[in-house]
């Protein structure tokens, strides 16, 4: 069996998915990429290094990548233009899209006529063709079914990015003893600084955990246009006590700080497809308090289970208070008596150990290849 992967280009993220592919089919892998990464990820550190032998550029290679596209016995697509499979669509060949969402922009994408246009071309002109959706974010098999395209042709996908094996229980033990310790709640915050990722409703929560003299502290990673007004204001406003700013580190650097929080706090709306982030932290055992809009929060979090999803930045905030009644501080009955609220019943190393449960037994390249293998094996 033959299966190419054609994208805009190859990131982290995308790496270990086409690692187990291209050893599954010996070989008859390839990712074709077909356009330079930008400017401002290769800022942040997304540049890869080493030459991966499934790589091809289409720029570079278009004889090569159209054989690819044009022989494999099915095509993942996500991420550039439908022209590169035009013929391929045509012809009535096997593919899966790898989509976030349609509706990004919400209302506005709504009544945006050329959506609409960008809809009938790209999925109800091929509803009666053998072309499936991978949906990389609970919001698109949502607006997929209101739409009522793609009829049992949906599948719950996502990013899978590196998976790290861990003795959980160790790790989990190392986060609370460092607890102990320091008699403050690590929580860490991994995103570009832009608008839709909003890192002005970390600084928001700062400033209720210093009101009520909450022993949180909070490191937030990443760069962005943003950057520059959330220092000014951690400035300004003397929080820095609850808040540090790492600027953009590498991937290992961030793995080295979410190995020790207790908490990972994600403030994504919809605008964010998927945040890849997410596994990331639950892969290293700290527990989700995230936004439900983020598009891998409807598949990856259970409620109350492994994760706790919220609303409103006011639920968010509650939530974390709450989590603290549950954590063992040596100034945890003074926060309880000032807080005037009961202390919950439930363990949450525990969750902590489903957090990361959901990502080595689950959400993982390996995986998410061999659901794939099984349903080429049975469209093939």
């Amino acid at each position: 069996m033959r299966v190419t992967f054609v994208s805009n280009y190859l990131n982290r993220h995308q790496i270990p998915f086409c690692e187990v592919m291209y050893a599954k089919l010996e070989g008859q892998f390839r990712f074709i990429q077909t356009e330079p990464m930008e400017k401002e990820r290769q800022d942040l550190g997304w540049n890869l290094d080493g030459n991966y032998e499934y790589v091809i550029e289409y720029e570079k290679n278009p004889e090569e990548a159209n054989q690819w596209i044009e022989e494999s016995d099915a095509v993942l697509i996500g991420g550039t233009s439908d022209r590169y499979i035009q013929n391929r669509l045509d012809e009535g060949g096997l593919v899966f899209r790898i989509e976030e969402t349609i509706f990004k922009n919400g209302i506005k994408d709504v009544l945006n006529i050329h959506k609409w246009n960008m809809i009938y071309k790209c999925h109800f002109r091929y509803r009666h063709k053998p072309v499936y959706m991978l949906c990389a974010s609970a919001n698109l098999e949502k607006e997929l079914k209101r739409l009522h395209l793609y009829k049992n042709k949906i599948y719950q996908w996502g990013y899978f990015p590196e998976t790290k094996e861990y003795d959980v229980d160790e790790l989990i033990q190392k986060k609370y003893d460092r607890l102990q310790q320091t008699d403050v709640v690590e929580v860490v915050w991994c995103a570009r600084f832009i608008w839709w990722k909003h890192p002005e409703y970390v600084v928001a929560l700062a400033r209720k955990w210093r009101d009520s003299k909450l022993p949180i502290h909070v490191t937030m990673i990443g760069g962005g246009v943003m950057y520059d007004d959330v220092r000014r204001t951690i400035q300004s406003e003397k929080l820095e006590k609850y808040i540090t700013l790492s600027g953009p580190i590498p991937q290992e650097e961030v793995r080295k700080y979410m190995e020790q929080a207790i908490l990972f706090l994600g403030t994504s709306g919809r605008e964010e497809g998927w945040g890849a982030v997410l596994n990331e932290a639950m892969n290293s055992a700290c527990i989700p308090v995230v936004n439900e809009k983020m598009g891998a929060a409807g598949y990856l979090i259970n409620a109350n289970e492994n994760g706790y999803p919220y609303r409103t930045l006011e639920e968010c905030s509650y939530r974390i208070e709450a989590l603290m009644q549950s954590l063992p501080l040596d100034t945890k009955e003074e926060f309880l008596e000032n807080q005037g609220k009961v202390k919950q019943n439930f363990d949450l190393k525990q969750v902590a150990r489903y957090a990361y449960c959901t990502i080595e037994n689950q959400w993982n390249a390996s995986r998410a290849a061999d659901k794939l293998m099984t349903i080429l094996q049975n469209l093939n």
